[in-house]
């Protein structure tokens, strides 16, 4: 085989080489910035108290075991927990080691619509201008659970095909 005819390509392979790594790197930029909003989100929300589960974790309750890609440690360490699992389950307004809770409001749900994959949340503390409606718009979220009364009839009759468990606790 002739060294040199094997080493000659044409320009439209190239282009076509070119292009497909393009198509492979925004890709990746774009699952490199969904990470980096998740992880934003999470970190702003901190300030009413947080707890995250994932899609390959268990929550509290021991549901949300799903079947997410195996993915290697380092792999992990390096582009972080957000890159390749989506937050399922959140604890917001959560008791404080001061022995006080951090109280929710509607600026804070509103935080919230940005896990589109989130399937339960439950809220300790409610601020007395939450409208809980705007979780109608959370397709994937089967369970809510509330600190204290709140208005949730717009939600219940915005989501009857959703099986949604709405249960109210004392806080303490």
């Amino acid at each position: 085989m002739n060294f040199r005819r094997w080493s000659r390509f044409s320009i439209l392979s190239f282009y076509t080489c070119v292009t497909l790594v393009c198509l492979l790197l925004a890709g990746f930029t774009y699952k490199v910035e969904k990470a980096r909003r998740q992880r934003a989100t999470i970190d702003e929300l901190q300030s009413v108290g947080v707890f995250v589960w994932y899609a390959h974790e268990t929550s509290p309750e021991g549901d949300y075991v799903e079947d997410g890609a195996i993915v290697p440690e380092f792999l992990v360490e390096i582009l972080g927990r957000d890159f390749f699992y989506e937050v399922v389950y959140l604890e917001l307004g959560y008791h404080d080691s001061d022995g006080t809770y951090a109280i929710v409001r509607q600026e804070d749900l509103m935080k919230v619509l940005r896990f589109p994959s989130l399937k339960s949340l439950i809220i300790s503390s409610v601020g007395d201008d939450l409208d809980v409606s705007v979780l109608a718009d959370l397709k994937n979220l089967k369970s809510l659970t509330l600190g204290s009364p709140v208005d949730v009839s717009s939600l219940e009759e915005s989501r009857p095909d959703m099986s949604i468990e709405i249960s109210w606790y004392v806080n303490g």
